[in-house]
């Protein structure tokens, strides 16, 4: 029996465009049992609002399987994701003031694919 241990692989990239920076992080993300995720997560740490939901789904061709709105965030997701291979897609805003991870004040937009596991079934 071979035993296997978890892993995690990223890189970042930041890139301005119109005049904001944009930030990329690329994971490569296995576990114990051999099954593996890839993801694509972009922040726009200056974003003032969400995407408007219409816009969102004249997008992605189809409305999120899950939309929710509360004070200072918004979320819309599709699953399966909005291409081929993708597992599930995400749209993510937080007001300034309205999300605190790990003691840090976070706010802006966020968009993320993840794409299917790979490996274990």
């Amino acid at each position: 029996m071979t035993s296997q241990s978890a892993s995690l692989r990223f890189k970042t990239y930041q890139k301005a465009v119109a005049g904001r920076t944009l930030h990329l992080l690329l994971t490569d993300s296995s576990t114990t049992d051999g099954a593996g995720r890839l993801s694509c997560v972009v922040y726009d740490f200056d974003a003032q609002s969400g995407v408007d939901p219409a816009q969102a789904r004249e997008w992605a061709g189809r409305p999120a399987e899950m939309a929710e709105k509360s004070s200072g965030r918004s979320v819309m997701a599709w699953a399966p994701g909005l291409r081929p291979g993708h597992a599930s897609d995400t749209i993510i805003f937080f007001a300034p003031g309205a999300a605190k991870f790990g003691g840090v004040d976070f706010s802006g937009l966020v968009l993320s694919a993840k794409y299917k596991e790979s490996g274990a079934e």
